[in-house]
């Protein structure tokens, strides 16, 4: 694993709690990524013991960890995923990878899920196939970054 001098000698004094294998897996696993203006990488990776995400960021050639590691909420994008269960007529919308620690219903078999601190996580929707055609979904107008 390549780093930085600032990496060794300040960021891991600073934070023992972060595992120089913890931020390998990161960068050779991640599960987001996210170029920064700068030219420098953000390798995002749920840590299951820290039970958040950990970003590793990378020098520009995506090996040489660099000046930030920080144990964080993930504040970037996230994939959304749409889930049908036909046996249970269950439409499942995940907004974040992160469970819900309290469900909400919000409107006759709408149910949201929503994390401690109060962020929507998912929207579960009962009896789906009479409120919605299931047979496309179209994505429009949507705020896309580029992702490396």
């Amino acid at each position: 694993m390549k780093t930085t001098s600032y990496f060794r000698n300040c960021v891991l004094r600073r934070r023992p709690y972060i595992r120089p294998e913890w931020c390998l897996e990161a960068v050779t696993s991640p599960s987001f990524i996210q170029t920064q203006p700068d030219g420098r990488i953000r390798h995002w990776i749920f840590g299951a013991e820290l039970e958040r995400y950990l970003r590793v960021v990378t020098l520009a050639d995506r090996e040489t960890i660099s000046q930030r590691v920080s144990r964080s909420r993930f504040q970037t994008t996230q994939t959304m995923k749409f889930e049908y269960y036909s046996d249970t007529d269950t439409l499942y919308i995940s907004l974040r990878d992160e469970p819900g620690t309290d469900a909400r219903e919000v409107a006759p078999d709408i149910v949201l899920d929503v994390s401690d601190s109060g962020d929507v996580v998912g929207i579960e929707i009962e009896r789906a196939s009479t409120r919605t055609d299931l047979s496309e979904v179209k994505l429009s107008h949507l705020p896309v970054r580029e992702l490396v």
